[in-house]
């Protein structure tokens, strides 16, 4: 059923479309309760009471509102999203780690179309504040708009039209503030703007190769220091302005790429990408002396099989790249996904510029709407992650590549007459170790944020950035956390 258009003299939408609203709104909310989304009740009452579809495009379906899916409202000009409604399950999971609570002022970094604002505000009340900091000055404008029109407590709401990584120093100290773009680093003046005991939200890339990462939820303390009380695994659309995300960095033409100081720096990054049953290697940067390797006629040879120690869940069940909503999952199953965002995350954190992502391309119809992914008739998805390291003798690329958390596959670029590969053997360390600490899920973490000129305070891999590095502990034994 199509949206009914708003009555332009009365500025309403009729009976019919509101009663079907609300209808569709509660299935929604019955769904997320499905997959044990709400603790706080108000949380699910913000959910049952805030029409979505009023911050969203007109054109969409009911249906396709009150889906459990994210939803791109803007793309840039060469048709990569820009801003996105999040996906509702998500939002409410990270807001109920957030432990909103009445008479709270939220600083909120990415306002998006509003709803989550909107959820905010709902929840924190008449006597709270939820101040949200938005870069695109048309959307900043438009989502105060529909935040007015809806009347207190959402007409509250502060929407300022600035760059996010400056928070909002007018309003702080915060309760809390909530990152709802994806992150590389954790900005100083978040962390100023926050009271101690405060909680930060923020989605962080470990690897900045591949996109998504651990959603850490940190409490700061008296020293200073970020330590997390909640975990989850999630992707948001990039940040941009003065802490515009690598990957997003990387995209635009003519910008030079983020440098670091590994061996493997002339390396990476680059895309491996897979179509008519080929592997090929798509250069993003200089490859120097491993350049000769990557001719166009030189494609990956598969090299050593598969890794001995497939990613299977308790249940001997494979664990494969589930496509159904979350919600509907058995436990059996969202515990398995969680091992497996689990042991990805350790991967990436342990070896961060060995990554990159794999996608797998297919021919696409001309006729078929435009999809930012396509490129040259080939539309490429997302379908895992690949470890790369030189051979023994330097004089091939290992690769090992993880699809759909089944199996690890080893394959080689080159020839070497080492036939071990260097690339199976770090993965299978990293395996070790994950064993060791008791298969943890993306959940299970408890990573600190430190500032980068300070030491750590507990063993474990350290993700350096330029402000905050990232601790992800595994203790004395490889079994705490």
């Amino acid at each position: 059923m199509e949206r009914e258009e708003k009555d332009a003299d009365k500025g309403n939408i009729p009976p019919l479309a509101v009663s079907h609203a609300a209808e569709l709104r509660a299935q929604l909310v019955e769904l997320l309760k499905q997959g044990l989304a709400f603790n706080n009740p108000l949380i699910e009452s913000a959910f049952l009471s805030i029409p979505r579809e009023h911050f969203l495009p007109s054109e969409l379906t009911l249906e396709k509102v009150y889906s459990d899916d994210a939803i791109v409202v803007k793309y840039t000009d060469d048709g990569m999203p820009s801003s996105s409604s999040s996906q509702p399950y998500l939002m409410a999971d990270m807001l109920e780690v957030l432990q909103l609570a009445p008479g709270m002022k939220v600083l909120e970094i990415g306002a998006g179309v509003g709803y989550n604002a909107a959820i905010m505000a709902y929840i924190v009340g008449t006597q709270g504040q939820v101040i949200s900091v938005e870069l695109d000055a048309e959307l900043a404008k438009n989502t105060y708009r529909k935040l007015q029109d809806l009347g207190e407590p959402y007409s509250k709401i502060k929407v300022i039209n600035a760059d996010g990584a400056e928070g909002f120093e007018e309003d702080a100290p915060y309760d809390r503030v909530i990152v709802t773009v994806q992150q590389w680093e954790i900005s100083p003046a978040w962390v100023s703007q926050l009271k101690v005991g405060g909680l930060l939200l923020v989605p962080i890339s470990i690897s900045r190769h591949v996109w998504g990462g651990l959603i850490p939820c940190f409490r700061k303390d008296a020293d200073g220091i970020l330590r997390a009380v909640a975990s989850s695994a999630g992707g948001f659309m990039p940040m941009r302005g003065s802490m515009l995300h690598p990957l997003s960095r990387r995209l635009e033409p003519n910008s030079e790429l983020v440098s670091t100081s590994l061996p493997l720096d002339p390396l990476l990054p680059l895309n491996l990408r897979v179509n008519g049953g080929k592997i090929y290697v798509t250069r993003e940067a200089t490859l120097d002396k491993y350049s000769p390797l990557l001719g166009n006629n030189k494609y990956p040879q598969k090299a050593n099989g598969y890794l001995q120690r497939e990613l299977l869940n308790p249940a001997g069940e494979n664990w494969g790249n589930n496509r159904q909503k979350w919600a509907l999952l058995e436990d059996e199953q969202r515990t398995a996904i969680g091992m497996a965002q689990g042991f990805n995350i350790l991967l990436a954190a342990a070896h961060e510029n060995r990554i990159c992502s794999l996608l797998v391309g297919s021919e696409f119809s001309a006729q078929e709407p435009r999809n930012p992914n396509e490129r040259n008739g080939i539309r490429f998805d997302w379908r895992g992650m690949v470890v790369i390291m030189p051979s023994e003798d330097e004089q091939a690329l290992d690769l090992a590549i993880i699809i759909n958390a089944d199996a690890v596959m080893g394959w080689r670029i080159g020839m070497s007459d080492f036939a071990s590969n260097q690339a199976l053997l770090l993965v299978e360390q990293v395996w070790d170790l994950w064993l060791g600490m008791g298969c943890p899920q993306s959940s299970d973490y408890r990573p600190i944020a430190f500032p980068a000129d300070s030491n750590p305070s507990a063993p474990g891999f350290i993700v350096h950035r330029q402000y905050f590095d990232l601790l992800l502990p595994f203790g004395e034994s490889g079994a705490e956390f």
